[in-house]
């Protein structure tokens, strides 16, 4: 981008943006003069201008992009909006499918015109990405995107729940399946099964669905069974969160690898998988229960990360861990939300940062709550059109998902 004449708007002290509790990272962050502006990015650095407020009708306060620079060095990039609005609203995206890895602009360039106008986005979880290439792109935690189970827990997330307020915290797993015996199984969603080594998550039993790709990309000689629904006005696709799936096996195979029907899944155990195995044969009935904790019914968006930075005010990092590095994060306050990327790894122009000093940065911003999500060199902050942070790897990185800001018709 080429360059633009500079117009800064600097605040007095740090404190006066940045309210820090944690003395550490006070002495560290907050003790230098902060500019707050937005920025035209380049590959070597960038031009410092003015506060940009989103286009199309959502002014500042409501929705307001700021690039934040110091002497330390930091270059910090945030996003703040309240979805109290009602015009604003939130999505995560997987992509084409959870198989697979897209740059966060791609992913934004990909979303339906009828979800609304994109404004801003970031990168998501943490994902497959040079261990297992069968499972390129596969998430650590749950992901629901508009109301899909694309991935599911555990996971520390962020979600919107059915009244469209964002929350914060901790979801466990309550999904299992009933096989035709009665026995129970817990399983995962469109996930790695045990047989290959995951960067990410790696379990017995899988249930894919037609988000994950065109087919299991299991290893030969597992134990697959095709699924359509029981009835014709059963509960079915897509796969929601807290729902109970009646499904009919209309293919059995010990092959791998299976094709997954448009319209239907396919349940997977893994060669590896641990205890007696459990059996299904064409036209048998399976029950599949994916219930969360806390319930998450009816939530239409959700995606993961880790660690949790701040819960109820309360920064939970530790301070003895002091690698720095790029980071993305998200956090809330009520119905407000700020979306923050962390430059890293450009020793001229952006230190990074670690965990203890995202917790403390978060908090000064006014979050109660806040998560980390996928850092190094995933961290992107997309806005109106544009990546405005620095890379560490001089382009934005392919990633597994993205959460983004919606302006609504």
């Amino acid at each position: 981008m080429e360059n633009r004449k500079c117009r800064t708007k600097p605040y007095n002290s740090a404190l006066s943006f940045l309210k820090r509790s944690d003395a550490a990272i006070a002495r560290t962050l907050s003790a230098r003069r902060f500019i707050v502006a937005w920025a035209a990015i380049r590959l070597v650095g960038f031009t410092v201008l003015a506060v940009e407020p989103a286009t199309g009708g959502a002014p500042a306060p409501e929705v307001e992009y700021r690039h934040l620079t110091e002497p330390g060095p930091q270059s910090i990039h945030v996003v703040r909006f309240d979805l109290s609005r009602g015009d604003l609203a939130m999505t995560a995206t997987v992509g084409a499918g959870v198989w697979g890895n897209e740059t966060v602009s791609d992913m934004v360039a990909h979303l339906p015109e009828t979800l609304g106008r994109p404004v801003a986005a970031i990168n998501g979880d943490y994902f497959e990405f040079k261990g297992e290439p069968r499972y390129y792109g596969t998430l650590q935690g749950m992901c629901i995107v508009e109301g899909e189970m694309a991935a599911s827990p555990p996971a520390s997330a962020f979600w919107i729940d059915g009244q469209g307020r964002p929350r914060l915290g901790r979801v466990a797993p309550r999904l299992a399946v009933t096989w035709p015996d009665g026995r129970e199984t817990p399983f995962s969603v469109n996930c790695s099964t045990r047989d290959f080594k995951s960067e990410v998550r790696a379990v017995d039993v899988v249930l894919y669905t037609p988000r994950f790709g065109q087919s299991t990309r299991t290893a030969q000689g597992a134990r697959e069974w095709v699924l359509q629904p029981a009835a014709p006005d059963a509960p079915w696709l897509p796969l929601g969160a807290g729902g109970v799936y009646t499904a009919r096996v209309s293919e059995a195979r010990l092959s791998g690898d299976s094709a997954i029907p448009h319209d239907g899944m396919v349940l997977s155990v893994a060669l590896a998988a641990a205890g007696p195995a459990s059996a299904a044969k064409t036209g048998d009935a399976m029950v599949f229960r994916t219930a969360c904790d806390p319930d998450m019914t009816g939530v239409p968006t959700a995606i993961a990360g880790d660690p949790m930075l701040l819960a109820g005010g309360k920064v939970l990092t530790n301070p003895a861990v002091t690698n720095r590095a790029p980071r993305t994060a998200v956090g809330l306050a009520g119905s407000r939300v700020w979306l923050v990327v962390v430059d890293g790894r450009r020793p001229a122009v952006a230190a990074g940062m670690s965990h203890h000093e995202l917790a403390g940065f978060m908090q000064g911003l006014g979050c109660t709550d806040a998560l980390n999500l996928d850092g190094g060199g995933s961290s992107t902050l997309w806005y109106e059109g544009e990546v405005r942070n620095l890379p560490s790897g001089g382009i934005p990185r392919r990633v597994g998902n993205a959460l983004v800001l919606l302006k609504r018709p």
